[in-house]
């Protein structure tokens, strides 16, 4: 109408301000008086209903102004609709001056919906046969699990399991890992290196499920099992090292901590993942549970006991061997716990934790910036009296953060309301959210705070996170009336939860029997954690004695405890340096970021079962370091000073004894890595694919060790597998067999990789035998060749393939023979041996076994002869 709109605007013109009287709600904090509202705005009389200290029902009255924004809201003056769910009841009124002064809203306290009637007694003889047919269905599917559990076990008793080791054949995992973590060591302290590794690098990632100053936590799945994979930030290493520390420590597996699965990580030359995969909570932490649900007293108390006991596994220090330090988490808090299906908490995220060894009387502290959460930290944390050389003041300091957990706990718990059969329970809040609240205004109820009061209109700029207020409807409790119904149920559930009990109970009983007849130790991940030998060789003594390595956690302590002093070699692959590990020499491979492959297959022959010989190179440990900028891949393995075998013909020139030593070795090395040696524990047979003079180390008694392992393949000859490196590089072209250069090698066939190995082998004794004096026919003078590579005189210092395809397969040239080796018996035998390593036709050449009985026959008949030499001079 528009005869309407000029009074309507004449109207809003002359809108003027309203006075109000103010009581507990005037601004700037004035003593009661007078308040104005601008235009638009109303004044409002509010009653709110609380519990003091006696529990008994006090009213609490405020008057004030309320602006033209607030008016309309839900909580301002609609919440009169519906009184007893907010426990406050406000009036409003915009018709005079001082309107406010005389209203008096109705007290009507804060109550729920009473619970919903359960079945009336006529129809209680059809619920009862309800539930008496469905537990007896639900008793015979549970007898059908025990039966089918029992006959599961029993067949895998007859199987005869292997114990799960750091890679069996370096591709065997279990589909599961419910199975990984029965057939690890049972010292509790997480999986080996490898699998935990091949898991990481199965992962799928779903999507985020939260974000923290830490990183992010994903969710992820592997073979169908839904994982959590906390990802780290560059920044915080020493978190993700000290979690993954906690977790490996031996006997910390417990129901009440988050089950640990693997830790890795994961990186390019531009970008590094620290990745930690533990079991998935899909009821989220224990801050997110009580947002959204309330408690019953069974719930509560299901919650702190099982808060409790997680506390009291970690605090506690068992002796014995193994046996577990005492730990204290330093940063408990509720999102820190998560809800596990069952009711129960599992404490999380130990990347501030400290360890307490009391045999050595020894607290060791995370090296770590962070320091916990303000909220949650005890009076002496914060006035900074805490005594950081006792560990029971850490403990201490936990068990006040748990006190403030279980205050959150305990308000979500609903009780009922004294004389009624209403029940109540507090909203959720943090500890200490209300210390900032002047005056609790009943219209503000259910949002977030910001308070300041450094100067006049502080607050303008002030923009406090928007916290919807979430309740939900108790659950509702059975009714006294209703008694009897309810004895039925618990009778029935108890009497199911018993049978449960002892099928359980049956089922332990059987595995535990089919353990102790096993009589088979598994390798475990660490003794003590964090007790290192001082010595390699200790180490290595102190491992599992299956030729696996050592440990994963003490690996990675070795790897940041190393000194890099100097680099003694590069190439294509990275470079080798010469570093110091608590005064011992040890060498360390840096691969390329380019070279992960080579890197990972390499480790992983390394750790595979009953691989340590005398004649392979030592292996100590392999661990990555990066940052959010760069990659290292290290691998360290035993120093020997001499070099390579290459460095070693250049500089000296051999004796007939020194060939013998060195052939021979090098004979057995590889006879060792292309024998499958059956049993548990067993090792599959490995082929090199790159033998060469610069990949054999001499050591300081003149034998062999054999390195690089980047492009071997294992093979299984139970299961007639093959496990091929993904790998780009593909061998040295000089060393190169026919097979090989002309693509005719028959991957499936393992054998063909092994007959590959034994021509470069021939090679390598050709370089031997070049450098070994022999005295001239007829005179005293001695001679021997200058050090060259195969093939030196044929094709170029860096060959292609069609170089050394025509050389070798067209031309069939073969490095020369000179006639003085006929004149001496070692270097005869070695110029057959290696004329039938290097024969066109794989099948024809010498085996490694074939060669080291050749060598090791040579060896006893000079022994016998040099014995014989004595007795006829004596």
């Amino acid at each position: 109408n528009p005869d309407m709109a000029p009074k309507s605007r004449k109207k809003k013109a002359h809108a003027k301000a309203l006075q109000c009287y103010c009581e507990g709600h005037c601004p700037d904090l004035r003593s009661n008086g007078t308040c104005e509202a601008r235009p638009g705005g109303s004044c409002f009389s509010v009653v709110k209903s609380y519990r003091d200290e006696n529990h008994e029902l006090v009213s609490e009255f405020t008057f004030g102004c309320m602006s033209p924004e607030q008016s309309g809201g839900l909580l301002q003056c609609k919440v009169a609709t519906a009184a007893h769910l907010h426990g406050t009841n406000i009036l409003c009124c915009n018709n005079s001056d001082f309107c406010n002064r005389d209203l008096i809203p109705e007290d009507t306290p804060r109550t729920t919906e009473p619970p919903n009637d359960l079945p009336s007694a006529t129809h209680f003889s059809m619920y009862t046969i309800v539930i008496i047919v469905g537990s007896f269905m639900v008793l015979l599917l549970l007898m059908g699990l025990v039966t089918l559990c029992f006959l599961h076990r029993r067949r895998d008793r007859r199987r005869k399991k292997h114990c799960l080791v750091e890679s069996s054949y370096g591709n065997q995992i279990s589909p599961h890992i419910t199975d990984l973590v029965d057939q690890s060591s049972g010292s509790g302290s997480g999986l080996p290196l490898l699998v935990q590794r091949t898991i990481a690098k199965q992962v799928q990632m779903l999507h985020s499920v939260g974000k923290g100053r830490y990183g992010e936590v994903w969710l992820a799945k592997w073979r169908d099992e839904k994982v959590a994979v906390k990802v780290f930030f560059t920044t915080e290493e020493a978190s993700w090292f000290r979690e993954t520390e906690i977790y490996q420590t031996v006997l910390m597996r417990h129901e009440n901590i988050l089950g640990f699965i693997a830790a890795d990580i994961k990186g390019t030359g531009t970008w590094t993942q620290m990745l930690l995969i533990t079991d998935y909570h899909e009821l989220g932490s224990l801050h997110d549970f009580l947002q959204r649900k309330v408690l019953n007293t069974e719930m509560l108390r299901n919650l702190a006991l099982s808060l409790g006991s997680g506390i009291a596994h970690l605090h506690t220090h068992i002796l014995g061997t193994p046996g577990k330090p005492a730990i204290a988490h330093r940063d408990i808090k509720s999102k820190n716990i998560l809800v596990k299906r069952n009711g129960q908490c599992a404490i999380a995220d130990f990347g501030l934790a400290v360890m307490y060894n009391s045999e050595l009387d020894e607290i060791c502290i995370a090296k770590n910036t962070r320091v916990g959460t303000r909220r949650y930290m005890a009076p002496e944390v914060l006035n900074q009296t805490l005594n950081s050389g006792q560990f029971e003041a850490f403990k201490m300091a936990d068990m006040y953060s748990v006190g403030l957990v279980f205050w959150e706990m305990a308000r979500r718990c609903i009780t009922t309301i004294k004389g009624t059969k209403n029940t109540t329970c507090e909203d959720y809040a943090l500890p200490y959210h209300d210390v900032c609240k002047v005056a609790t205004a009943a219209h503000l109820h259910g949002t977030n705070i910001l308070c300041c009061n450094n100067s006049d209109f502080c607050n303008r700029d002030l923009i406090p996170e928007d916290t919807p207020r979430t309740t939900e409807p108790p659950n509702d409790l059975p009714s006294a009336t209703h008694f009897s119904m309810y004895t039925i149920v618990i009778i029935v559930g108890s009497f199911m939860v018993l049978l449960l009990l002892m099928g359980l109970v049956t089922l332990c009983f059987l595995h535990r029997r089919r353990d102790r007849r096993r009589k088979k130790h598994c390798l475990v991940e660490s003794s003590y954690g964090n007790q290192i030998s001082p010595h390699i060789t200790d180490l290595v003594d102190q491992s599992s004695g299956s030729g696996s390595g050592l440990p994963l956690l003490v690996q990675r302590t070795i790897a940041k405890q190393v000194q890099m002093l100097h680099s003694v070699g590069k190439g294509r692959y990275g470079e080798v340096w010469l570093a110091k590990w608590r005064d011992e020499k040890v060498a360390v491979k840096v691969f390329f970021t380019t070279e992960e492959a080579s890197w990972f297959r390499e480790t992983e022959i390394y750790q595979t079962v009953l691989m340590r010989h005398e004649n392979i190179l030592g292996f100590i440990a392999a661990d990555i370091k990066g940052t959010g900028t760069w990659t290292q891949m290290l691998l360290i393995t035993d120093y020997h000073e001499l070099g390579s075998l290459h460095d070693f013909l250049q500089r000296k020139v051999l004796n007939t004894e020194m060939l013998r030593n060195l052939a021979l070795s090098l004979g057995s090395g590889i006879a060792h890595l292309h024998t499958h040696i059956l049993g548990t524990p067993g090792k599959p047979a490995i082929a090199h694919r790159d033998i060469k003079s610069k990949n054999i180390l001499v050591k300081r008694n003149g034998q062999c060790a054999i390195a690089d392992f980047g492009l071997a393949v294992m093979y299984n000859s139970e299961l007639d597998e093959i496990c091929i490196a993904k790998n780009t590089r593909v061998g040295t072209r000089r060393y190169m067999a026919p097979e090989v250069l002309n693509q005719t090698l028959n991957s499936g066939q393992f054998e063909a990789f092994k007959m590959a190995d034994m021509y470069s082998v021939g090679l390598v004794f050709w370089e031997m035998a070049r450098r070994c004096i022999t005295t001239i026919k007829g005179t005293k003078n001695t001679t021997c060749e200058d050090y060259a590579l195969p093939y030196h005189d044929v094709v170029p210092n860096d060959p292609s393939f069609e170089d050394m395809h025509a050389a070798v397969c067209v031309k069939t040239i073969r490095p020369p023979v000179p006639a003085r080796w006929q004149d001496e018996e070692i270097l005869s035998v070695l110029a057959k041996i290696m004329q039938e390593c290097w024969h066109p036709n794989p099948a024809v050449r010498l085996t490694a076994l074939r060669v080291k009985k050749t060598l090791c026959k040579l060896e006893e008949d000079f022994t016998e002869n040099n014995k014989k030499s004595d007795q006829y001079f004596v």
